[in-house]
């Protein structure tokens, strides 16, 4: 029924649907099983389940089945852990002895894993104080009048928004932005957030806590991130004809999120042609597409992460957006959204946050963004804690896009070159809590070592 759940959102959750087929007069009981998934079932384990007849449980395994009832539903909560392990298949499967399995026999759902691995950190912004300062703001609007609402350290609490996945402790403190609700006169309009002089380059993920509110409509506006940029433009859209060409002139690579869907760019990848040129839409996603991942509850709408006002399960959503070898993709709560060859004259530059309303029509003022805890990670592979005893070497690696232990291998060389590297299969590896360690023999001679995935 439900194939998918985020580990990281109490409400969202896995439900499995069991049906009974011929006799239904009498009263089994049917024992059932999830060991043919990967994750673990169980109080301590991955996730604990809910039935009507088993009640909330993190050990049931079996069911009395009553006369004449056809179908029944599991659900399984997720346990939030604080371990990097990576996304899980729950694996739902009956006794044969007590019921004829179906084909396939055993039902798979997928648990998506809220952490992530040990990555070496660029820069960090929590917002828990007024650090504006250390921001470069740029605004727009087809007017000229810039209609900004922006509140540094907000307290996001007095919205009865929880505290943010990432934040440390329960601080309730994020940037606060919307756009077009100051004034009267509906334009479209658009504000940017750029830290001062940051400039990262290579494999890099720009990652943030994002909490969109929505009133009585939201599907023209969008929170905004960026990577790759100047920081010299206001980088926005519009979808209205006449006013597009007011947004001319912006740099680097950029998503819009929406929060309510409706099919005007959901979910949209930008860049820039030439500095005369409005922005030129690379993707563009419906939500409709992302129902399974993005679901409701906890949001509003399925296959978005706008949270209703009055909302009883109000959810961050955690959203990355990352270079990585040639191409960029948007990730949100574990599930890639966009992904395209960045194949753009934009390779290296500054991040960027903000919002944009993309038509000429004021929205409701319960339509907002906060951003909290935002990161920049590098994605290459960290090695540290290197040690030599003898001939004996020892050092710990992380990747930050995580894998399993089977997934590497050491390689040595005595000369670097291309092609003359082997695997030293007498290397011990092993995990350690984020990571791994290495303990390999060095000979007497010089020789060098990397880690092949």
């Amino acid at each position: 029924v439900d194939a998918n759940a985020y580990e990281g959102t109490p409400s969202d959750v896995i439900t499995f649907r069991v049906t009974r087929l011929g006799e239904t007069n009498n009263s089994p009981t049917v024992a059932f099983s999830f060991g043919a998934g990967t994750a673990v079932y169980g109080a301590s384990g991955d996730f604990i389940i809910s039935n009507r007849l088993t009640g909330l449980s993190p050990d049931a395994t079996a069911m009395f089945w009553e006369a004449g009832v056809v179908t029944e539903l599991f659900t399984i909560y997720p346990n939030n852990n604080s371990l990097a392990d990576g996304n899980r298949s729950v694996g739902m499967q009956l006794d044969a002895a007590d019921a004829t399995p179906g084909n396939p026999s055993v039902a798979f759902a997928t648990l998506r894993d809220d952490e992530n691995f040990s990555a070496c950190v660029l820069y960090t912004e929590d917002f828990d104080l007024d650090h504006s300062a250390d921001w470069t703001t740029r605004a727009a609007s087809t007017n000229g009048v810039l209609d900004t609402t922006v509140s540094w350290s907000y307290d996001y609490s007095a919205l009865g928004v929880p505290t943010a996945p990432h934040s440390s402790g329960f601080t309730t403190r994020g940037l606060y932005v919307t756009v077009n609700k100051a004034d009267l006169i509906p334009v479209p309009a658009a504000v940017n957030f750029y830290p001062n002089n940051k400039q990262f380059s290579g494999n890099y993920a720009l990652r943030f806590d994002l909490y969109l509110g929505v009133g009585n409509s939201n599907a023209t506006e969008h929170a905004l991130a960026g990577l790759n940029h100047s920081g010299n433009f206001t980088n926005w859209i519009s979808q209205s004809a006449t006013d597009a060409p007011q947004t001319a002139g912006n740099d680097g690579v950029f998503v819009g999120i929406n929060a309510s869907g409706g099919n005007l760019r959901d979910y949209a990848l930008y860049t820039s042609t030439n500095a005369s040129s409005v922005p030129a839409l690379l993707v563009n996603r419906a939500a409709t597409t992302l129902t399974a991942q993005l679901p409701v509850p906890p949001y509003n709408i399925a296959g978005t992460v706008g949270n209703a006002s009055n909302s009883l399960n109000r959810s961050w959503s955690t959203v990355e957006l990352r270079q990585l070898d040639g191409k960029v993709s948007l990730i949100i709560n574990a599930t890639n959204v966009i992904e395209r060859t960045n194949d753009t004259a934009f390779q290296s530059g500054n991040i960027m946050i903000g919002y944009n309303d993309q038509f000429a029509s004021r929205g409701s003022d319960l339509n907002y963004a906060i951003f909290d805890n935002v990161r920049v990670v590098s994605l290459d592979f960290v090695i540290k804690n290197f040690t030599r005893s003898g001939n004996t070497i020892d050092f710990d690696f992380y990747s930050p896009l995580g894998g399993k232990l089977s997934d590497f291998h050491l390689q040595t060389a005595s000369d670097p070159a291309p092609g003359n590297w082997t695997d030293d299969n007498s290397a011990t590896i092993f995990e350690i809590p984020g990571g791994f360690h290495v303990n390999a023999t060095a000979a007497a001679s010089v020789r060098f070592f990397k880690m092949r995935r």
